[in-house]
């Protein structure tokens, strides 16, 4: 048998040809996956690589994102940060937990001098404000006297802002966080107790115009502390262009709660009434950490740690009145056979939630910090305190579009 018809047999029982799927098409299956799997697919070869990290697509990607149509996806949570306080010590200690990422990516945080005389107060999308009081001033009309410092997670950078005039009695919050750029534009708001409030831009390096607000009934009146609550632990909610405060009515510590919107392009603040029954299922000692307010696919929505689980209520868009509707997302014995942590005496506390990856922060007890995953439903725990005590704990998320800036070609 000569080499001719030798070769021609290899060919013919190789079978047919296996041709490659068009970019274009990949780019379509891409866009459609989760973080993961599109790193995944970024790793696979430098053509579809290229095409991925193309400006177009990541501009694509940011519109799909922004649009709420990927719903969570748990690999957005890059870490979370808290501080840690044993019985034996007065002094706290930081402690970053960094969560599994398709790349890798972590969450930049060597702040040590910084944690040390400043008191982390807001986050967002891998930016965390630190604040720190200089002096006490008894009216709300007198220049504070408080400073300020942005730390991207993503990078490590941190600002120094200017001074505003505006005193921080409302939880600080960042009113927006451009997708893309890693954290590098940014909008910080500030408001005091009469509603006066500030807007920091991080494209100009300055605070705006004092701008205050109309607001029909005010739901907060502290005259004699008016900055107890500047650091305050529940943190706020951003919607758009308008702002979600939880305050108990008056200052009083029973919880007859409402909520407080600012909107702030129309300069104009109302309230209104927490869902009617959230209390009746809630724990025995009613906590504001057993009430959080989050933005769930861009829809005011209110997490309840009850008796027995983890309760969603979510705010019905309509005009007329707010109608809230309840879902039990996870059931006590849920949680305690998914961490192996079984009793019925066992405390729950909303300590954050995550917007892009749908991870809520839970506190057991002293027992154990837990994250789960409103959408894979997949509770793990995350750390054992022990006899220590948290506080000022927050996520760190990023979006796609940054992520896959910190790819690089090949």
């Amino acid at each position: 048998m000569n080499s001719l018809t030798m070769s021609t047999k290899r060919r013919n029982c190789s079978g047919p040809s296996r041709e490659s799927l068009p970019v274009d098409l990949l780019l379509e299956i891409v866009a459609r996956a989760d973080v993961t799997t599109l790193v995944r697919c970024a790793a696979i070869g430098r053509i579809l690589r290229l095409s991925i990290l193309e400006p177009a697509f990541r501009r694509r990607l940011a519109l799909q994102y922004a649009a709420g149509g990927n719903g969570f996806d748990p690999a957005l949570l890059l870490g979370v940060s808290f501080l840690r306080r044993t019985v034996f010590s007065v002094f706290h200690t930081s402690r970053v937990i960094h969560t599994p990422s398709p790349t890798k990516h972590r969450v930049r945080l060597d702040t040590g001098r910084l944690w040390k005389q400043f008191k982390p107060v807001a986050s967002r999308d891998g930016l965390l404000l630190f604040h720190r009081k200089k002096a006490v001033y008894l009216s709300d009309h007198e220049a504070p006297d408080y400073e300020l410092r942005v730390c991207n997670t993503f990078t490590g950078h941190i600002t120094s802002l200017p001074p505003t005039t505006v005193a921080d009695v409302y939880p600080h919050v960042f009113l927006s966080v451009s997708d893309g750029d890693a954290g590098a534009s940014y909008e910080l708001l500030v408001a005091d107790m009469d509603m006066r409030f500030q807007t920091f831009s991080s494209k100009i390096g300055q605070w705006g115009d004092v701008r205050k607000a109309s607001v029909p009934e005010h739901p907060l009146s502290l005259p004699e502390h008016p900055l107890s609550r500047s650091a305050s632990s529940l943190p706020a909610v951003v919607i758009g262009r308008t702002v979600y405060w939880l305050c108990p009515l008056n200052g009083l510590e029973d919880w007859d709660d409402r909520i407080l919107a600012l909107d702030v392009d129309a300069e104009a603040a109302t309230t209104m009434d927490l869902p009617a029954g959230c209390f009746s299922r809630m724990m025995a000692f009613k906590k504001d950490k057993h009430l959080l307010l989050a933005s769930v696919h861009g829809r005011l929505s209110l997490l309840v740690a009850e008796r027995g689980g983890i309760s969603m209520w979510t705010l019905a868009p309509t005009e007329s009145t707010a109608t809230w509707s309840r879902k039990l997302v996870f059931g006590r014995e849920e949680i305690e056979k998914a961490v192996g942590l079984v009793s019925s005496h066992l405390q729950f506390v909303l300590e954050g939630f995550g917007e892009r990856s749908g991870a809520v922060i839970v506190r057991a007890d002293s027992s154990a910090l837990l994250r789960l995953d409103l959408g894979t439903k997949v509770v793990t725990r995350l750390h054992n305190p022990g006899h220590a005590s948290v506080s000022c704990l927050f996520l760190h998320e990023t979006d796609l579009v940054s992520l896959l800036q910190t790819m690089k070609s090949f």
